[in-house]
């Protein structure tokens, strides 16, 4: 009887929702592990059933240094399972400390997207966040706000049409196609756009035929050799002209598909030195 009574125990407590650690908690830790000091919010933006919270997260950070003169925001889209542990503790932290040790003024935030560590779709849903028009707008518009509150609350003025920066790593590419086809992208009108070794299928195609191709911020291609995604990029520039605000990079050896998006920030070139 007390062996069926610990049985029942266990499998009623094993279908209730595993929450996920809190993001705030966690990347504050990795932040002071690499020496990254400064203002950490989280807050949900969205609801989403096949998220085990019901709500998708997002994450903002602002270094101490930051001035509202001269800040730019980095915009996260992260790949399939990520929002993940490694996707704050190595992939980003250990990217925003070079960017810390140069004393740059940046935010950054990553909101989480439909294929996150913490649904059911860990690598399904591609395309579907920030699809409807206005969507990526009202994200960036609110995460801009809640970056000028900190300001704010500091004795410092607000940012004025701050420069954002898009990166897709992986997965993420989908969101720029998305953002690309409603209109949002161009709306936004960032400096820079980063595909961080995510040109699948015709995700390119579609986001250079809707907005990408009007020239009017830097698009930068980060892509390992001889793969998926350098075939459908490789087949997208056959045949056509080069356009001087398109830069595109290719890695072998050493340098894989993780290395990229761990690297994306500095292979890109978006805080060139000088900056």
């Amino acid at each position: 009887m007390r062996f069926t009574s610990i049985v029942f125990f266990l499998c009623l407590f094993s279908s209730f929702p595993a929450f996920a650690k809190n993001t705030k908690v966690f990347w504050n830790k990795a932040a002071k592990t690499v020496g990254v000091n400064g203002h950490t919010e989280t807050w949900n933006y969205q609801t989403d059933r096949l998220n085990k919270n019901g709500t998708s997260e997002a994450f903002l950070f602002i270094p101490d240094h930051a001035s509202p003169d001269n800040i730019a925001v980095v915009v996260w889209f992260h790949g399939c399972g990520g929002y993940s542990d490694r996707t704050f503790d190595v992939r980003l932290a250990k990217q925003l400390k070079i960017l810390d040790d140069r004393n740059l003024s940046y935010a950054l935030v990553v909101p989480e997207l439909h294929w996150s560590k913490n649904t059911s779709t860990t690598c399904g849903r591609q395309g579907r966040s920030f699809k409807k028009a206005g969507q990526l707008i009202s994200f960036v518009n609110d995460s801009i706000s809640r970056i000028n509150s900190n300001f704010v609350n500091l004795g410092m003025k607000k940012a004025v049409n701050p420069r954002v920066i898009f990166v897709g790593h992986s997965a993420g590419g989908s969101v720029i196609k998305a953002a690309s086809i409603s209109g949002d992208l161009c709306k936004i009108n960032p400096t820079d756009v980063v595909w961080s070794d995510s040109t699948y299928g015709r995700w390119f195609d579609s986001a250079w035929s809707h907005c990408l191709s009007r020239g009017n911020f830097k698009v930068t291609v980060l892509i390992r050799k001889w793969t998926t995604t350098w075939k459908n990029f490789r087949r997208f520039t056959k045949g056509k002209l080069r356009r001087d605000f398109l830069k595109t990079k290719f890695y072998t050896g050493k340098v894989y598909h993780k290395t990229i998006g761990d690297n994306a920030l500095e292979f890109s070139e978006v805080f060139p030195p000088g900056c």
